[in-house]
């Protein structure tokens, strides 16, 4: 094989001008060959090639370019990192504080109108309904006298307030037909339909004896609530 001495192309033995550039090939000899395996023509069979090594530094220069990253001093990651923590922590304690607010237990419903043994309800410090309906939170589907959505328990400055819900046969707070949201006492008798529930606190106040004999016997002692948030 010939090299042309100009371009340095490969040429045949034979040839006497180069199939490049024309350079007469008259005057040299044929020489051995070598070629990387990518093809290109190196001195000596264990030469590095130049035309691969130049292509992976290329290559390996453009890889760093695209993935380069901004190096954050380690002072900056700390800080960020402490502000992160207290957004979380703020969140799980707000979070928690609305959780454990909404699961405290504040008093039971009781009653023995539909079973001898008795039946108790729950009541924690949030909305509950009462009627008839499944979907409500006390549900008394074996009362016809009770509507599907009859009454509501709500809360307003730590304080339970009872509120008929435009139920058909009323809502009754010691045999008295409630018109408005009235505070609830310990020990009050409720009454929708043909049941009969009595409320009992789990903290009550402490009151004096003159006050505790006179909430029992007259509803007018019971606070209406200032605004209804329901």
């Amino acid at each position: 094989m010939k090299i042309c001495s100009k371009c340095d192309t490969s040429n045949a033995d034979a040839a006497n001008f180069c199939k490049t550039c024309g350079t007469s090939l008259t005057d040299l000899k044929v020489q051995d060959v070598f070629r990387c395996s990518e093809g290109h023509i190196i001195n000596t069979p264990n030469e590095d090639c130049p035309v691969c090594k130049e292509g992976e530094i290329q290559n390996e220069q453009s890889f760093n370019s695209v993935h380069k990253t901004e190096q954050v001093p380690p002072s900056k990651q700390s800080s960020e990192t402490d502000n992160k923590n207290d957004l979380n922590n703020d969140a799980f304690s707000h979070n928690q504080k609305n959780r454990d607010q909404t699961n405290k237990l504040y008093a039971f419903l009781v009653t023995f109108s539909h079973l001898t043994e008795g039946e108790f309800y729950p009541i924690y410090v949030r909305n509950i309904k009462i009627g008839r309906c499944e979907s409500q939170d006390i549900s008394i589907g074996n009362d016809l006298g009770i509507s599907s959505e009859h009454s509501i328990l709500f809360f307003q400055e730590s304080y339970c307030y009872l509120k008929d819900n435009n139920s058909t046969n009323g809502t009754f707070l010691n045999d008295e037909n409630i018109t408005h949201p009235i505070q609830l006492c310990n020990y009050d008798s409720i009454r929708i339909g043909e049941t009969t529930f009595r409320f009992v606190m789990i903290n009550p106040p402490v009151q004096s004896e003159n006050e505790s004999n006179d909430n029992k016997d007259n509803i007018k002692q019971h606070e209406p609530a200032a605004t209804v948030i329901v």
